[in-house]
């Protein structure tokens, strides 16, 4: 207890020492911290105030020319009634005495021709004719302001050049200038500002917010050029004391880090104290290269050490108290044991020799509780069979059993067929029976060198080795097939199950345990995506497309980032005149990295990897956008978009797409949504209040492929069906088929008496036109009239009044659609 008492008080003081350090260190380390925090934030506000100097001089010109131009649009029409000659001059007379930023800035007008009508500065360029005039750099000042102007919808346009400033003729300066068009005067009203003045203006508002600015605490803070003179009023406390404030400490400082002046551009000082000039003192500083500016700030070191110090005898007064404790609760412990000690060691001589017969029996119970423990580790605790760690050993043994025979191995990865309904009809306790009864029947199936494994689920893996070739392989994929086969009796209950088996051979598909298995997993999928029930043997081929697929889906969530995905339209025109009275979104993808892929392939990806509600939404926005312009242009077109049945069940679908058409001031009634009837069959009762909410904003409800499905008259009943699309299987049977051209007659029929618009698809051939406008359909859409095509180009052949129709030759050249 005394060596325990000396260790104790060593310890004790070694731990005082070493806390009394950390102390320091933390605190020391927590005000470098905070300096720095300090100094980076001042200087990423100037940063960001001197990478904003543009955008703010642009917004500044832009307002300041709508004003100039309200002044002028007033004057102009409140003075219709005089002569143009009076009104210029008017005008002439209230712009030209214009000034702002300072009396920097003024407005110029000019003609669209490039003749100055007003140039406040400069009077002798007025009544000139400018288009030649070029600035330093070759550029045309009036004419490319004016060609920029004339690009742009809105008359307006902003544009630089460089030029020189007043009193300062020897050197030109970059301007930024704005312009708008005043059309009833053929006028360009325009202002400009050198971003020269704008920095510098910047600097000035930076430097009253640094003066205005403080450091918590014991803080100090300066901000100097790089000859270490002020650049802002200090404060009081330290303006007198600080070793930054002169040029010659200052560049002391920076040569005591070793740090020449081209490293200091781009390299952040460390901390110092410099022990010549003040060793009271911790700073830290960082440069502002574009303005030769030199930020920084630090702490007082004896302000520091002073709450140090008061941490220290904090600390020595606590540990002396523990201490105390610490010794007397030692005493009292070796009282406690000295007695315990005496009565224990008694009590343990009678008690040894009965331990010493249970740990003999103890013994043998380890013994056979690791045999169990070993064969638990690699079995399955349910089935009994083994589990994939075993797999994987006797798949390695079957392997180099094979090698040395010249024999072939097959790895049988299979999957009970609708296991889920099993559970679902009947409960897990009898789909737990079902999967030990398919065990033992698997069990009965197996040569002396097999091995089959449960490997997860519903889910067995088998392993054949010593196999002579795909026949003999094929050959045991059926016996474990057919080994099934036959109906399972559980408490009454006779159930029949089948299973798909997906198979990979050694050497051919694979020579490692991994590969094996995930090759024989993947064709066991493919077994699975086709019908069920079947034997499939792994093969390159599967293995590239199920590889093509996961890259598509990969390419496709890139593809969304990168805007690649592009909405095509393809009209619905009227039966009888061919005129366009609607038309249909359609998205097409053409990868940067794949090429064009087809749209079935990634919706179908789509759907099944949970990207279609982002593509939807994508799809949806993007045709929005392009209705907006048609509004516009004074055209209003409806546009059915195609919406996916996963999308009409998510939660909030109405909002989002209510928020979206808001959001870009589109008329719901111009957007018809378009879903296929699988939305129908199994969730009737979730989307019907969906559709409800939809018709109510006044959406259009749209049913595709029409007559395919089992109940589609039911489904007119039960929804606000506006709108039904006779399917082009139908349309193209029609004229050679009178059941087909029988079924389109009954969809007309039907969508005539409940009011509903009927769109007849795929329409090819003239003889197709005639003969449904004949029977009444509504509208047309096919590859006669036109085939989906991007919206610039939909806009230049439906909606431009300036030019004509193109031809369908230059329709194919142009749109490339497959």
């Amino acid at each position: 207890m005394l060596l325990l008492v000396l260790i104790i008080l060593r310890e004790n003081h070694q731990r005082t020492l070493d806390v009394i350090e950390s102390v320091r260190t933390d605190y020391i380390t927590s005000q470098k911290t905070y300096v720095t925090r300090q100094v980076d934030a001042v200087l990423n506000q100037l940063w960001y105030e001197k990478n904003r100097t543009e955008e703010r001089l642009r917004n500044d010109i832009r307002d300041r020319v709508k004003q100039a131009h309200t002044i002028v649009e007033s004057l102009y029409y409140s003075n219709q009634h005089k002569p143009r000659q009076e009104i210029v001059e008017l005008i002439r007379q209230a712009i030209d005495p214009l000034r702002f930023n300072d009396g920097r800035g003024y407005f110029f007008i000019y003609t669209l021709d490039g003749t100055n009508v007003l140039h406040p500065i400069n009077e002798d360029l007025e009544g000139r004719n400018l288009l030649e005039l070029q600035d330093s750099k070759g550029n045309y000042i009036v004419r490319n302001m004016l060609s920029r102007i004339e690009q742009n919808d809105d008359g307006s346009a902003f544009y630089r050049w460089w030029f020189v400033k007043p009193g300062n003729a020897e050197r030109e300066f970059e301007k930024i200038g704005f312009a708008k068009r005043f059309s009833p005067l053929n006028w360009v009203i325009g202002t400009g500002e050198y971003i020269d003045d704008v920095e510098r203006d910047t600097q000035q508002r930076m430097k009253e917010w640094l003066e205005g600015y403080r450091m918590e605490t014991n803080g100090y803070f300066f901000a100097v050029d790089q000859h270490g003179n002020n650049i802002v009023r200090l404060a009081k406390r330290w303006s007198n004391t600080s070793p930054l404030m002169t040029s010659t400490l200052f560049n002391a400082e920076l040569k005591e880090l070793s740090l020449s002046e081209a490293e200091l551009v781009s390299y952040t000082s460390p901390y110092w104290s410099n022990a010549k000039h003040d060793p009271q003192k911790m700073s830290y500083i960082r440069r502002m290269p574009d303005w030769g500016w030199v930020i920084g700030g630090g702490v007082f070191m004896a302000e520091v050490e002073h709450y140090i110090a008061d941490q220290i005898t904090e600390l020595k007064a606590q540990n002396v108290i523990e201490l105390t404790k610490v010794l007397g609760l030692c005493s009292l412990l070796a009282a406690i044991l000295l007695f315990l000690s005496l009565i224990l060691s008694r009590y343990i001589q009678r008690r040894f020799k009965v331990l010493h017969r249970r740990i003999d029996a103890d013994f043998s119970q380890l013994k056979e509780s690791k045999q169990l423990l070993a064969h638990q580790a690699e079995h399955d605790g349910f089935t009994g069979l083994p589990n994939r760690a075993l797999l994987e050993k006797k798949i390695l043994q079957g392997i180099e059993l094979s090698r040395v025979n010249q024999k072939q191995l097959a790895v049988m990865f299979v999957d009970l067929d609708n296991f889920k309904k099993v559970n679902d009809q009947y409960g897990h306790k009898i789909g737990d029976a079902l999967l030990a009864g398919v065990a033992d029947r698997f069990s009965h199936l197996l040569r002396s060198e097999d091995t089959v494994a449960r490997f997860g689920g519903d889910e067995f893996v088998f392993c054949f080795p010593l196999v002579d070739g795909l026949d003999h392989a094929e050959y045991l994929a059926e016996r474990v097939r057919h080994s099934i086969s036959g109906a399972f009796s559980f408490d009454g209950a006779m159930i029949t199950t089948d299973c798909s088996v997906g198979v990979a051979m050694y050497p051919s598909d694979g020579d490692s345990v991994d590969q094996l298995i995930s090759n024989a997993d993947i064709v066991l999928y493919r077994a699975k995506s086709g019908h069920k029930g079947k034997v499939r043997f792994y093969d390159e081929r599967i293995s590239q497309q199920i590889q093509y697929d996961f890259l598509v889906e990969d390419e496709l969530k890139q593809a969304l980032e990168r805007s690649e995905i592009e909405v095509y339209y393809q009209p619905q025109v009227h039966p009888r005149t061919g005129e366009l009275v609607s038309m249909e979104a359609l998205c097409r993808w053409n990868s940067q990295k794949l090429g064009f892929v087809s749209p079935e392939k990634f919706i179908a990806l789509a759907e099944q990897s949970g990207l279609i509600f982002a593509l939807g939404e994508y799809v949806f926005r993007r045709a929005c956008l392009d209705i907006k312009t048609l509004q516009q242009r004074g055209e209003h077109v409806t546009v059915s978009i195609n919406i996916s049945p996963k999308q009409v069940l998510q939660r909030g679908f109405v909002t989002d797409v209510y928020c979206i058409v808001n959001e870009l001031d589109v008329d719901c009634r111009l957007i018809t949504l378009e879903v296929t009837e699988n939305v129908f069959m199994e969730e009737l009762d979730r989307v019907k209040p969906v559709f409800k909410d939809l018709r109510e904003l006044g959406f259009g409800i749209s049913l595709d492929d029409f007559g395919t499905g089992y109940s589609s008259l039911s489904y007119l009943n039960a929804l606000p069906i506006t709108e039904i699309k006779i399917d082009r299987t139908f349309v193209d049977k029609m004229l050679s088929s009178s059941r087909s051209e029988n079924l389109v007659r009954s969809i007309i029929a039907i969508g005539q008496s409940n009011r509903i618009l009927v769109v007849a698809e795929g329409v090819e051939t003239s003889e197709q036109q005639i003969r449904l406008h004949n029977l009444g359909v509504t509208r047309l859409q096919g590859y006669l009239f036109s085939p989906p095509i991007p919206f610039d180009i939909l806009q230049e052949r439906y909606f431009s009044h300036q030019s004509t129709d193109l031809s369908d030759w230059e329709l194919e050249e142009k749109v490339k659609v497959p």
